[in-house]
């Protein structure tokens, strides 16, 4: 069968726990392999394959994702072991986690490893404000400081995945309030937090005040006590679908 066909035959809840006990320490956003997940079961195979074997000695091929893209590796070949020492959902578990960081993108330019060292990079701090201020534009002086004098800051991204199959803002809500992708880890309310919301559409099919007042209306349950604001902003390559980025700030 190929890496579509075996995830066509497999819940997402049924990969989660495969994959958090084979790598229970170095795992992205659950909510991101959820979105990888959907992404492989609605990509056309157009690449040229390949073949990943499972081994009854818990080794396999499956590194071969690793850099590869969902347009080839949903047409690869899955052999497991005759005996079981393999099952589905761990084999999924270990493809999707491998082709996770980039299976999604395009080709990315590194550019020249020998620049990586020569720029000279602000604080993290100083970092994250520009990253911020990039977004929304300038912020006020008190949430400029509070960024400043941050302790953590973290921002994670929240992608529909509907291929016009569902609602985009209900796909991101799903990510959010749904336990299985435990969202909520992200929080401290033992800490002084505030958190910026930025959600993003396309100009050709742009947030709805409908859908506005619903992401309103799930983020205020996602957040609880903890304050937050929102922001709308236009992104090309997005199509039919919505982002949502929540940058996490806790002093």
């Amino acid at each position: 069968m190929t890496v579509k066909e075996l995830f066509q035959s497999l819940d997402f809840k049924d990969i989660i726990e495969p994959m958090k006990k084979k790598y229970p320490t170095a795992l992205l956003p659950l909510s991101r392999y959820k979105e990888d997940y959907d992404i492989i079961l609605n990509t056309v195979f157009s690449g040229e394959g390949g073949t990943l074997t499972f081994h009854p000695d818990s080794d396999s091929d499956a590194y071969m994702c690793e850099g590869d893209r969902y347009f080839n590796i949903v047409g690869m070949e899955v052999v497991l072991p005759d005996n079981g020492a393999v099952t589905a959902a761990e084999a999924a578990a270990e493809i999707l986690w491998c082709s996770a960081p980039f299976g999604r993108y395009g080709e990315i330019d590194w550019g020249d490893p020998a620049d990586w060292y020569d720029k000279v990079e602000p604080d993290e701090s100083q970092r994250e404000l520009d990253l911020l201020e990039a977004k929304i534009g300038s912020v006020p002086e008190r949430l400029k400081q509070f960024v400043l004098s941050s302790s953590s800051i973290e921002t994670i991204y929240y992608e529909s995945q509907t291929y016009g199959k569902s609602d985009r803002i209900d796909y991101i809500a799903e990510l959010l309030l749904n336990p299985l992708y435990n969202s909520k880890k992200y929080l401290n309310p033992d800490k002084q937090q505030e958190c910026i919301c930025v959600l993003y559409t396309t100009p050709e099919h742009p947030c709805t005040t409908a859908e506005q007042n619903r992401i309103i209306e799930i983020i205020d349950k996602y957040f609880g006590s903890t304050p937050w604001q929102l922001f709308t902003c236009h992104c090309n390559g997005l199509d039919r679908e919505a982002e949502l980025d929540i940058t996490y700030i806790t002093q």
